[in-house]
């Protein structure tokens, strides 16, 4: 993980805004500049660059997590216990302790999308004049660089071993829930071999029956499948960060001739978008081509 790149590139735009440090607070953003993820709950964890040095505020319960992963300069640890009360029970204490150094009226860096209004008042009434970084971070990660496309790629493969796995198994009888099992297992079988000590999200959703098909996004559940059920199963993989998906719509038995009908009129229409996409188009304009292709094959 190249956060060296990553924190110079941010810098670099820094200087041109003429922000002198920015607070990271998205999950994301964080593990993307410091290599440290951790899960939230209800403690906050802040990422602050500065010009020259880099600061990582966590909870006491994320001290040795940290040290292990983290890439950054200097950590500081706020504590719940009265017995370390006295160096700082909130992360704010240790975000004082950086910016307080620094003379009022200077721009501060925020993600707009993401910062709490708390937060985003505490800098205003401290003088302070918080600016947006989100959307530059987010423009830096929608760049891949090679590391990131190869894990995307495993991202992929894992999904599609998963979903396999589901689809194999599939048949009446069985709930929506344990046509999902099957996945999991083979998921987290293929990353226990092939990738150790990484760190693993994963996704899936199985809506069957008409009812339950036509919402788009729903949580699978006991439900029975039955012959002729039409399925949409998903799933989502993240490995190490970086996350992809694969969904299949499929059918318990043989599809009505309505059925096939429509499904057709879906896939031409992916079919058409997929035939003419390339470098430099827009996302909208590979939607509308296949929206001009599902007009045609309802004609």
């Amino acid at each position: 993980m190249d956060t060296k790149r990553r924190l110079s590139d941010l810098r670099a735009f820094m200087d041109k805004q003429g922000i002198d440090l920015c607070i990271v607070m998205q999950p994301r953003n964080q593990y993307y500049l410091s290599g440290f993820k951790a899960i939230i709950y209800s403690r906050p964890i802040v990422f602050i660059v500065e010009k020259s040095l880099t600061n990582l505020i966590i909870p006491a319960l994320e001290k040795e997590h940290a040290a292990h992963e983290a890439r950054t300069d200097k950590t500081f640890v706020y504590y719940e216990h009265p017995e370390k009360a006295n160096e700082g029970t909130s992360y704010l204490h240790a975000i004082d302790k950086i910016i307080l150094k620094y003379a009022k009226g200077i721009r501060i860096g925020v993600e707009i999308n993401v910062v709490s209004a708390y937060l985003y008042t505490y800098l205003r009434m401290a003088d302070f004049k918080p600016v947006d970084i989100g959307q530059k971070i987010a423009e830096m990660r929608s760049i891949k660089d090679e590391v990131e496309i190869e894990m995307l790629i495993k991202s992929g493969e894992l999904a599609n071993i998963a979903l396999s796995a589901s689809l194999e198994n599939a048949r009446a009888g069985i709930s929506e829930l344990e046509l999902d099992q099957f996945g999991n297992k083979a998921l987290l079988e293929e990353v226990a071999r092939k990738y150790p000590n990484s760190t693993v999200y994963y996704y899936s959703q199985s809506p069957s029956g008409v009812e339950r098909t036509i919402i788009p996004h729903v949580f699978s559940n006991t439900r029975k499948l039955q012959q002729g059920d039409v399925i949409i199963h998903s799933r989502q993989v993240g490995l190490n960060g970086y996350r992809a998906e694969n969904e299949r719509t499929f059918f318990i038995g043989e599809p009505t001739k309505e059925q096939k009908h429509v499904f057709n009129i879906v896939y031409e229409a992916q079919k058409s978008a997929r035939e003419v996409i390339e470098p430099g188009m827009t996302a909208g304009e590979v939607d509308m081509l296949a929206r001009i292709s599902n007009s045609r094959c309802r004609i």
